[in-house]
């Protein structure tokens, strides 16, 4: 083989053995940095970005590296509450519904959790299964902290189901029950689903649709 053709070859040879280095070098911290706060802090960097209608697509990567991280934790401590929460949470924010459904459904089989329940009964809302929804949300409701935060979106939900349903007068009863659990919260950490809420209170003021 003369000169001119051995040194492409090598030089290609070298070329991949570097870049095989750096997607080692790249790879190997993911691991040794895989924690439950990392996981965690990826979840809410997908929220902040969620909130903007231009960056949906990175909101639903840092999902996606927030499950993944939290699917390995999981494969070390499976029994994890705070971990299992997460997943859950992670699936719902991807869309995930039936699979946020059936995991939290395995999870609810051995242990109660007011966080898992109160998501799968998102989900359920959004699967369009009216009955399940309102039968999650009330065993949320049962066990449930007075203080937990989700209390507001679960009323906001419930009114929802009972306006698509027609019971406009349960409907109205949960709606404002999510506005004197918290108004200000709702403003503060708005989302487009609480938008809506408000939009349809403002409405009901100026329409009587009994």
């Amino acid at each position: 083989m003369s000169q001119g053709k051995r040194h492409p070859f090598l030089a290609r040879y070298y070329l991949i053995l570097l870049v095989c280095g750096w997607i080692a070098i790249a790879i190997l911290p993911l691991g040794a940095q895989d924690s439950y706060n990392a996981a965690l802090s990826l979840f809410w960097d997908g929220r902040r970005l969620e909130m903007a209608e231009t960056r949906q697509a990175e909101s639903q990567l840092a999902f996606q590296r927030s499950l993944a991280m939290t699917d390995r934790l999981l494969a070390a401590d499976p029994s994890n509450p705070d971990l299992q929460t997460l997943k859950t949470w992670n699936l719902f924010r991807l869309h995930r519904y039936v699979d946020t459904v059936v995991y939290a459904q395995s999870v609810l089989n051995t242990r109660q959790d007011h966080r898992i329940l109160e998501t799968m009964a998102e989900a359920l809302f959004f699967l369009n299964k009216n009955e399940e929804a309102l039968s999650a949300f009330s065993r949320y409701f049962a066990i449930a902290p007075e203080s937990d935060d989700r209390r507001s979106s679960a009323y906001y939900y419930v009114g929802e189901i009972y306006f698509k349903i027609k019971k406009y007068e349960h409907a109205d009863i949960a709606f404002s029950t999510a506005v004197a659990v918290s108004y200000t919260h709702l403003r503060a950490h708005e989302t487009p689903e609480h938008l809506v809420c408000r939009l349809l209170l403002e409405k009901k003021k100026e329409n009587n649709y009994y």
